[in-house]
């Protein structure tokens, strides 16, 4: 079977394993991506059309995802925004564009230009938001958690402000899309670091039970992210999921909450896979590049994945993290000889999400066996119990001689696909 590792496609047979299940995405129609597009646009939900809900003296900013969330396509669906607006009569100098980097790195030009086509890229402007810049937000309020949210200030000064992504299964926020491109896409450093301190109780490391891929009614980080959504009032949401082929496989338009809970229910049915019984092994792909540039990303993958490995099992994970760990506080978290105990009581003192995400890898060390083919060091990580392999044909070898595994579950999609496992469901 083939797997995405970074730019390449890599082959790994699993002839080996007699029993065997792939989860894959439900197969979405045969519709072409601008058919979706255009559907979507044509019929918003909640909402009337863009092009009746602003005039043309008014300024909009469009916030957009960054490079790591290239696999949204964005290049592909904007221009047919543009098309709206170009209906309402708003002049291109009215018009900018935000990428929603909450607290990702800057960007160079040649992504900015993958990410808006270079016909948009040429006639626009675009923007990083930068979280740590406090000269460039402002505070917009404190929630119901007793956040101070900080928002990008040139969004607010805008007219008009449209939220587009993916709708996608997300470790923290239960899903991706909507209210995710304001809080934290737009906002302050210290007010989403807050908001994804919500992800532990208490002092002592434990990780919130409402806290998960497809949770979303009691999810603390869900409803501190819709709450602030509600105050700014985003004229229009314009959201994709992605099919198995990559494609754009459907596509929202119109009110951020509406619109939303009905691409959640489309994701749900496309990318949420049930499984009766969980595996001795589980073997998936982050997605290839941008979903595995580095570990921070490629973790989203493994959430997805470890409802399917039974305790004690091995979760193996191809992801080149051409990057690295993607931030020095996952490393530092990840790699540390502390016991899990005190580096709980370390997080708790000293919250990021970044050190969140290298926590909570170290926790499931203690569930399972995590195994990784990644450019990755490899002695740091065995240090902690992460096997990792330079190339496939060594995981193999390892994986062929390991004794114990007669079930294997394989997820080609991992960064999509959702394996939802039917015990989890009884033992709630």
């Amino acid at each position: 079977m083939n797997f995405k590792c970074g730019q390449k496609e890599i082959s790994f047979p699993l002839n080996q394993w007699k029993n065997l299940s792939i989860l894959e995405a439900t197969q979405s129609d045969q519709q072409s991506e601008e058919f979706h597009i255009k559907d979507a646009l044509l019929h918003p939900i909640g909402s009337k059309p863009l092009h009746e809900s602003i005039r043309s003296d008014e300024t909009v900013c469009i916030v957009v995802s960054d490079i790591t969330r290239a696999y949204q396509r964005m290049w592909i669906f904007l221009p047919y925004l543009l098309e709206e607006l170009k209906k309402a009569n708003i002049p291109d100098e009215n018009i900018f564009f935000l990428s929603a980097n909450g607290t990702h790195r800057d960007q160079t030009e040649t992504e900015h230009r993958k990410l808006l086509g270079d016909a948009l890229y040429d006639r626009f402007s675009i923007y990083d938001h930068c979280g740590t810049d406090s000269t460039s937000v402002e505070a917009v309020g404190i929630t119901q958690y007793g956040n101070k949210i900080k928002l990008n200030r040139r969004a607010l000064q805008a007219d008009h402000i449209i939220l587009t992504g993916a709708i996608v299964f997300h470790d923290l926020a239960g899903f991706g899309g909507g209210r995710k491109s304001l809080l934290p896409g737009i906002a302050a450093t210290e007010s989403i670091q807050r908001n994804h301190r919500l992800a532990l109780v208490g002092d002592q490391g434990d990780i919130h039970p409402d806290i998960g891929s497809g949770k979303m009614e009691k999810n603390p980080l869900n409803r501190e992210m819709q709450e602030v959504a509600d105050w700014i009032q985003p004229t229009f949401i314009f959201n994709v999921s992605i099919g198995s082929n990559g494609l754009i496989s459907h596509a929202v338009a119109g009110h951020y909450r509406s619109a939303h809970e009905a691409g959640q229910t489309f994701v749900r049915n496309q990318d949420g896979q049930w499984i009766e019984d969980q595996a001795d092994l589980v073997i998936g792909s982050a997605g290839g590049f941008p979903k595995d540039i580095n570990l921070y990303q490629a973790t989203k993958a493994i959430s997805n994945m470890v409802g399917a490995v039974k305790p004690g099992g091995t979760l193996l994970l191809f992801a080149e993290c051409a990057e690295g760990f993607g931030s020095q506080d996952i490393k530092e978290l990840l790699l540390s000889p502390e016991t899990l105990p005190i580096l709980a009581g370390k997080l708790s003192e000293n919250f990021s999400v970044a050190r969140y995400i290298g926590y909570w890898t170290r926790t499931l060390t203690k569930r399972m066996e995590l195994v990784l083919v990644s450019s990755l060091p490899t002695e740091p990580l065995e240090a902690i119990g992460i096997k990792n392999f330079e190339d496939e044909a060594s995981a193999f070898e390892y994986l062929k001689n390991k004794a114990g595994i007669e079930s294997v579950i394989a997820i080609p999609k991992a960064g999509q696909v959702y394996a939802q496992w039917k015990g989890a469901l009884q033992n709630d």
